[in-house]
């Protein structure tokens, strides 16, 4: 506010006419100039500060990006490492049933084997019965 604008804000307040050279006015207008000083001082001092927060900001949240990529990265090798185990745990179990289904196969397999020779013998000795029957009476 301008100094003649509070004179003739006091007259109106209160009816007592001011002149520009009243020392309570000088007090005042130093005390706005004082005033204004100080401000401008104290919005810099806000301004770098708020320079230093984003600052510190923009720090804090690389940090914490990499700290989130190491933990994702660990994790990643984790799982990785439990995934091979896993499959080397499987793969061992797929082996043993493997091995066991083969081992029943051969079985198998030599039971039928023996079964077609039996059959073999069988057959032989009735194809040489018939043949000695028929030879006999003849």
């Amino acid at each position: 506010m301008q100094l003649d604008q509070v004179i003739t804000a006091v007259r109106k307040e209160t009816g007592i006419k001011l002149s520009a050279a009243d020392p309570v006015l000088a007090a005042a207008a130093i005390n706005a100039v004082l005033l204004d000083a100080a401000l401008a001082k104290l919005g810099q001092s806000v301004e770098t500060t708020l320079g230093k927060f984003a600052a510190l900001n923009a720090q804090n949240e690389a940090a914490a990006k990499r700290a989130a990529s190491e933990v994702i990265n660990s994790a990643a090798d984790w799982l990785g490492a439990q995934f091979k185990e896993t499959a080397q745990e499987a793969t061992a179990e797929m082996l043993v049933e493997m091995r066991k289904e083969t081992a029943r196969a051969e079985k198998a397999s030599r039971v039928a084997v023996r079964a077609a020779y039996a059959s073999g013998i069988i057959g032989a000795g009735a194809l040489s019965a018939i043949l000695g029957f028929g030879l006999a009476g003849l």
